[in-house]
Formats: C-alpha cells, structure tokens, sequence
C-alpha cells in the first residue's frame, strides 16, 4: 500500500501489513481467500489491475476485516501496540481506526495549489475538505465522482489508500437526487464497491477496454471491423437509455480530430449525458469511450489507432528486452 504525504501528517498504514505478515501470516492470507471469493475478481484482469486490486484488498484488511477478537487489523494493532510506536504514531493510527469511511463521492472542487479536494457524499451529501496531495494534482479543477476511503487524523480529513474507481462525469441535481434515492442515504460497503468495479459483472470489460481488445489481431480486418461493430452496438444502446450528445459517427470523427496532446478523460466529458440513470450506466460508457479511443483510427498517429502503434513497438523490441511496467502505486 503507497504512503502519501500532504500538507498534513503521513500515514504509513503498511506497517499495520507488515507487522501481521510477519506475526500471523495465515490470518493474512484467509482474509485474501475472503475478500477473493466475494469479489470474484475478473479472470481476464491485466498485471497492473491486478496489483491495484491487491492494494484495495489489504486496505480492506487493515479497516474491515475482523479478527477473532472482534477487532479489525488497525484496531488491534492500536490496542497491543506490539511494536512500541510512540504515543503520537499510534494516537494517529487510533483517530485513523476511530473515523474511517468509506462511501461514494462528488468532487466539488479539486485544488494542486492548495492541495485539497472538496467531497461530497453522493447518499447524504455531507462536504469533507480533504487534504491530499496526489490525487488533487490529477484532478485539478476536473469534475467527477469517485469512491474512496477517509480518515480524520489531528483535525485534518485525509484519504487512506486510493480512490476504487472515477468517473469524469458531473452530474447533475437531478441526477444526484435519483441516485441518492435509491441509495436510501446509506453509503455502500468497501468491499461491495471493489465487487462492483474489479468482480466478474455481466462479462462486461472493466473502464479503459483494454482487456476486451487484449486477443484482438489488429492486423486482421475483419477481427477489427467485427470489434469496433460490437463497440458500436453497445454505444447505441447506451444513447437509447440517455440523452448522448453526439452520435457514433460524431464520436468517431472526434477521436480522428484529436490533437496529439488531447486528453481523452477532456473528451469524455463532452461524450457524457447530463443524466445517468445509475452506475452501471456510467461505466459500461466509460468503458466503451476508452476502448474507442484505443481502437479507433487518430490523425496524430498517422491514420493508426492507439493499439496499432502499441502492436508495432511490441514487434520492434529487441527480442529478451523487458517490458516496463510502472506500479500504480508509484503513480497515486
């Protein structure tokens, strides 16, 4: 699990990890056999999600899981103290233990100068002021929901890992009043959040696509117009359901256009509806937009997509040469 360091105290919750690997290593792992079996994880998740996934689930060890005693990781760690942490390290740790959440969020302001998000609860619509540093830098001045944890540590709201998912969607009043309705004002699980967005759903891709393309022969024609047809037909049916402002066509034309410096989370935001009827909605769009991008033809490529130009390099590498792969922690 990453540390983060803000404007505010640093929480090293790995050494609550640590300390259980070392001391009672098979707790660890039959709360990983748990959490696995009710999240069902998607069997066709690349490395990298997979090594975020288990980040998320030693988060959940540390504030969720309960051990015989009753108490959780954290909990129990406070009150044996089995290292001897000083009173403020483990007064921290304590507050943590004592105020940690976990629900779904509006970003209503996300500040890199001060940085601070502003949150709130998409049940009841409380505000947290959260200093954090990493995210508020890719986040800056971007609207969105997102679903995380939070600690109250010295007087300061904080985040405790990284956020299980985000949306660059705003939505609106009357989109919020839907979901908080149906919601019934009581935030969901952590672990039924991680099900929600890492757990097999309907065999549906996970946001980005690229599992979905990950056996796909760009070189094969007919394998590439069957697929973008398929990402076509679920684009469609997504517009039946919402008020989409542009059409396939539009949307193709669109991610032709794109200057090479575009972002593609900036292009989403003119893709969205006002309006999602519920999650799955926004996701199974999200889904679809990224995987366009990386399938659909860009001027800045020379007329290529995105996993054209990957297939290449791929066959360029030096045979024996390693792929680079960056930990997400390193990137949060």
């Amino acid at each position: 699990m990453a540390t983060y360091y803000r404007k505010g105290p640093a929480l090293h919750f790995d050494q609550v990890i640590d300390y259980f690997f070392r001391s009672d290593e098979r707790t660890v792992e039959r709360a990983c056999d748990e959490f696995n079996a009710y999240v069902d994880p998607d069997p066709e998740m690349d490395a990298q999600k997979e090594r975020f996934l288990n980040g998320l689930m030693l988060e959940w060890f540390i504030f969720d899981y309960l051990l015989p005693s009753g108490l959780t990781p954290l909990e129990e760690y406070v009150q044996r103290n089995p290292e001897g942490r000083g009173g403020i390290a483990l007064g921290r740790f304590k507050q943590a233990a004592q105020t940690q959440f976990c629900a779904d969020f509006v970003i209503k302001e996300a500040s890199a100068s001060k940085s601070l998000l502003v949150l709130e609860t998409l049940e009841g619509g409380e505000e947290y002021r959260v200093l954090e540093y990493a995210a508020s830098q890719q986040l800056d001045g971007q609207p969105g929901i997102l679903g995380m944890r939070l600690v109250q540590v010295d007087g300061d709201w904080l985040t405790a890992g990284n956020p299980v998912y985000y949306f660059p969607v705003q939505p609106t009043d009357r989109m919020l009043a839907m979901m908080r309705e149906e919601s019934e004002g009581e935030s969901r699980s952590f672990i039924d959040m991680v099900k929600t967005h890492f757990g097999v759903r309907d065999q549906r891709e996970p946001v980005g696509g690229v599992d979905m393309m990950r056996d796909l022969d760009v070189d094969d024609p007919q394998a590439v117009a069957s697929a973008i047809q398929e990402l076509r037909a679920r684009y469609e049916k997504v517009r039946e359901n919402c008020d989409l402002p542009l059409t396939w066509e539009e949307l193709s034309l669109m991610i032709l256009n794109e200057a090479e410096s575009t972002n593609p989370t900036d292009l989403f935001k003119r893709v969205s509806a006002d309006e999602f009827p519920d999650e799955e909605t926004i996701s199974e769009l999200a889904s679809i937009f990224f995987t366009a991008w990386n399938l659909l033809p860009h001027k800045a490529l020379g007329g290529k997509s995105p996993m054209e130009m990957s297939a290449e390099c791929e066959q360029e590498q030096p045979e024996g040469d390693a792929a680079v792969e960056i930990d997400p922690a390193l990137l949060n």
